[in-house]
C-alpha cells in the first residue's frame, strides 16, 4: 500500500459509474487501501461532489447515460483543473485512448480490471499530480520573486536617479560658490572706486538741500540721499558675496517692505504711467528677517519690470500666506524672460539693466521658516537656537511642554523640536498635543532624546508623538541640516518668491 496520504491527510478519490457493481467493488478496493472514497451514479452528481469535497482524483466511466464520460471529462478539466481523471472504458481501442488523452485524461483502464493494476495506476497519477501542482506553485513563486526583483530594481534605479540629481545639484552649488568667491575678490577692488564718487554725490546733494525751501524738492533730495545710502550698503555687501551672509534679523512685515519699495519707484511709475495692481490676499504676520536684504530682492524685481515694460504697462504684485509659507509673485506686461535663460537667472542678467544678484538668491534661500525649540536646558536651547538662526530660520523657544504648546498656538511654526524629558509636560505629550491642535497645518515634529546613541531615524508612523527621533548628542549644526533636508523633502520644493 503506497502513497495513500498527502501531508498527513488521506488521498481522496471520486468514482463516477452508472454500474452499481463497479461502484461497490472499486470503492471496497480503494477503502481497503486507505483512500477516502466518494461515489456518484452519474456525471451531474459527480460535479456536485467535486465542488463540495474537492477530491484529488476521479475514476470516470466512459459510457454513461445523460452526460457521457468524454463530455464529463472535458467539463471536469475546465471547471476543476486540480482534480485529475482516470477513465474506465470497456472499449479498448487506440482511437479512444488518443481521444481521451487529448481531452485531459491522465490514464485509462480497461474493464474488467486487475486490482493491483488499478492501485498502481492510481498511485502513479497521484504522484504526477503532486509534482505538477508543486511545479505550478514553484512557478508562481518564481513569478512573484521576479516581480519583487523588478520592483527592487526600479526602486534602486529611482534612488540612483535621486542621488545623481542630488550630486548634480551639489556640483551646481559648488560652481555657484566658486562664482561667489570670484565675485568677492572683484568686489574688494570695485568697492573703493564706487565709494569715492558716492561720497562726493552725498556732499553735493547736502549742499543743494541746504538751499532748498520747496517741500516737494526737499522730498526728492531726501530720496536721493536714501538711495545713495542704499547703494553704499550694497557695495559693502558685495564684499561678503563669497561667504555666508550675516543677517541683521528684525521684526518686519513683507507687505510694508513691498509698499516702501514701490514708493521709492513712484517717480518712474508715474512718468511711464504704469498701473500697479496689488493683490494682497492674505497678509502674513511679521517675520524675523533682514529688511535691507528683502528690500533688495524687490528693488531688482521692480527695476527689471519697469525697464522692460512700455509706457502704460501693468505691474502686478501678489502676496499670499497659507499659515506656513509666504508666496510672492511679481508679474508685468513686458516681454518676459526667454525660456532658454530661465535656468541662469541667478548667474547672468535675465534682462537689463540689473540681474538678480547671487546675494539676492542666497537671501531668498535663507529664510527657511520658523522653528519652535522646547527644552528645559537653557544652555542647550541657546546653542541650538543660535545654529538655526545662523541657518536663516526664525527661532521661538519654550522651557517646557506647557509653554511649548502655547508658543505653537501663538506662532504656528513650520518645525517643532522637543526634548523628551521635561518638567510639567514631557516631549511625548507635547508632540501629541501639538499634532492634535495643528489640524491640517501639521508641523514637522522631532523628538530629541538621550535614550539612544544611534543615528537619527524616521518611523513610518508617529511613534511617541513624532516621526523623527534625534539623539541629543547630535551636533546642533547637524540637527539644522537634518531639518533642512526634511523640509525640502516634505515641501517638494514648492516654495516660490
Amino acid at each position: 500500500m503506497k502513497n495513500i496520504t498527502h501531508n498527513g491527510k488521506k488521498h481522496s478519490v471520486l468514482i463516477i459509474d452508472d454500474e452499481k457493481v463497479i461502484l461497490d467493488l472499486t470503492s471496497i478496493i480503494l477503502k481497503n487501501r486507505g483512500y477516502t472514497v466518494f461515489t456518484a451514479g452519474d456525471a451531474a452528481d459527480g460535479f456536485d461532489i467535486i465542488e463540495n469535497k474537492n477530491p484529488e482524483l476521479v475514476l470516470l466511466d466512459y459510457m454513461m447515460p445523460g452526460i457521457d464520460g468524454l463530455t464529463a471529462l472535458k467539463i471536469i478539466r475546465e471547471r476543476f483543473p486540480e482534480t485529475y481523471v482516470i477513465m474506465f472504458t470497456g472499449k479498448g481501442s487506440e482511437e479512444i485512448a488518443v481521444e481521451l488523452m487529448k481531452a485531459g485524461a491522465y490514464d485509462y483502464i480497461l474493464k474488467p480490471f486487475n486490482n493491483q493494476d488499478l492501485a498502481d495506476r492510481i498511485d502513479n497519477v497521484l504522484r504526477i499530480r503532486e509534482v505538477e501542482i508543486s511545479n505550478r506553485e514553484l512557478m508562481g513563486e518564481r513569478e512573484r520573486l521576479l516581480a519583487e526583483i523588478e520592483a527592487w530594481n526600479m526602486e534602486l534605479e529611482a534612488r540612483v536617479q535621486e542621488k545623481t540629481e542630488a550630486l548634480q545639484r551639489m556640483q551646481a552649488e559648488n560652481v555657484q560658490a566658486e562664482k561667489l568667491a570670484s565675485l568677492g575678490y572683484l568686489s574688494a577692488g570695485v568697492a573703493h572706486e564706487i565709494r569715492n564718487p558716492l561720497n562726493s554725490i552725498t556732499l553735493f546733494v547736502q549742499l543743494i538741500k541746504s538751499g532748498l525751501e520747496d517741500p516737494e524738492q526737499l522730498e526728492y533730495v531726501e530720496k536721493i540721499l536714501k538711495e545713495v545710502d542704499r547703494i553704499d550698503t550694497i557695495v559693502r555687501k558685495l564684499l561678503d558675496a563669497s561667504k555666508r551672509p550675516r543677517f541683521e534679523l528684525k521684526e518686519m512685515r513683507i507687505d510694508r517692505i513691498i509698499e516702501h519699495t514701490l514708493e521709492a519707484f513712484r517717480p518712474q511709475i508715474e512718468q511711464q504711467q504704469i498701473r500697479v495692481e496689488r493683490d494682497f490676499r492674505n497678509i502674513p504676520p511679521a517675520i524675523q528677517a533682514d529688511p535691507t536684504e528683502i528690500e533688495q530682492i524687490f528693488v531688482n524685481l521692480f527695476l527689471n519690470s519697469i525697464h522692460e515694460m512700455p509706457r502704460e504697462g501693468r505691474l502686478k504684485i501678489q502676496l499670499d500666506h497659507d499659515g506656513k509659507e509666504i508666496v510672492i509673485r511679481v508679474s508685468d506686461s513686458g516681454g518676459g524672460i526667454p525660456k532658454a535663460h530661465l535656468t541662469n537667472i541667478f548667474d547672468r542678467p535675465p534682462r537689463p539693466p540689473e540681474p538678480l544678484l547671487p546675494a539676492e538668491k542666497r537671501t531668498m534661500e535663507q529664510y527657511r521658516g520658523t522653528v519652535l525649540l522646547i527644552d528645559d536646558d537653557p544652555f542647550y536651547l541657546k546653542v541650538l537656537g543660535d545654529a538655526f538662526r545662523e541657518g536663516g530660520f526664525r527661532v521661538v523657544t519654550a522651557a517646557d511642554g506647557v509653554e511649548g504648546v502655547k508658543a505653537y498656538l501663538d506662532h504656528f511654526p513650520d518645525v517643532v523640536i522637543s526634548d523628551l524629558v521635561m518638567p510639567r509636560m514631557g516631549g511625548v505629550s507635547t508632540c501629541m498635543e501639538i499634532a492634535r491642535r495643528s489640524g491640517d497645518r501639521q508641523p514637522l515634529l522631532l523628538l530629541l532624546t538621550s535614550m539612544f546613541k544611534g543615528a537619527p531615524h524616521e518611523h513610518p508612523s508617529p511613534e511617541m508623538g513624532a516621526r523623527f527621533h534625534i539623539p541629543k548628542s547630535t551636533p546642533p549644526l547637524n540637527v539644522v541640516i537634518i531639518v533642512e533636508q526634511l523640509l525640502s523633502r516634505d515641501k517638494g520644493c514648492t516654495s516660490s518668491c
